[in-house]
């Protein structure tokens, strides 16, 4: 017989878990033993996570003297945690606008919400005559040229996320700017003996063999 208490079973009687026929209160670790483990849904006994990949939107090229776009943060990994019955919010990052007047856009964040929050960071917008975005980027936008000496240094991008953009650069004769950071690789710099442009960082492959988040290339005067 078992001894009841006000608030709470304190001891009670157990049927032995050979018994098909048993009656009585089961505690879970003898109910596994006599059904087996395998019967019991995984999500019991397990907290499932996800593979994820998230990637925000690029920059826009810079105005006038073309200087490369940043790519979209890249973010993955394989241990975000989902919940049976709580909703996953995911927010995809635009990509940052074509514009003029010595402006540039960078993208926006792309983002994954549900028991933790991932934000991959928009790419920076390529820089431009009279200067270059601000802020926090995926990757950063190369520089601009300010001159056929030379140019601005290329944007920073965000650790983890991204890599900076090229600087601007020249001869005096030939002359470029610098080329949008990639996932994998910085932005290249105009270097002597180039052809007149600078190429964009390299994307990254992620685990369907794709590869995302390639900087943007850069144009030349």
């Amino acid at each position: 017989m078992s001894k009841r208490y006000k608030g709470a079973i304190k001891s009670s009687t157990a049927a032995t878990t050979s018994s098909s026929a048993a009656v009585g209160i089961w505690t879970l670790q003898q109910q596994m033993q006599a059904q087996g483990a395998s019967a019991w849904p995984n999500q019991v006994f397990v907290t499932p996570t996800v593979e994820y990949l998230v990637v925000a939107g690029g920059g826009g090229g810079g105005w006038q003297n073309g200087s490369g776009a940043g790519a979209g943060g890249y973010l993955s990994g394989t241990g975000f945690s989902v919940t049976a019955g709580v909703s996953i919010s995911i927010t995809v990052g635009g990509g940052g606008s074509a514009t003029a007047n010595n402006t540039s856009g960078s993208g926006t964040s792309s983002i994954l919400a549900g028991s933790s929050t991932i934000t991959s960071y928009g790419g920076g917008g390529g820089g431009y005559d009279n200067g270059a975005p601000s802020g926090t980027f995926g990757s950063g936008g190369g520089g601009a040229l300010t001159g056929f000496g030379g140019g601005q240094a290329g944007i920073a991008g965000t650790a983890g996320q991204g890599n900076s953009g090229g600087s601007a650069a020249g001869n005096g004769t030939v002359v470029s700017s610098g080329g949008g950071g990639g996932a994998n690789a910085a932005g290249q710099t105009w270097s002597s003996g180039q052809t007149n442009f600078s190429n964009g960082g390299a994307g990254k492959q992620w685990s369907d063999g794709n590869y995302y988040a390639g900087g943007g290339g850069s144009g030349s005067d």
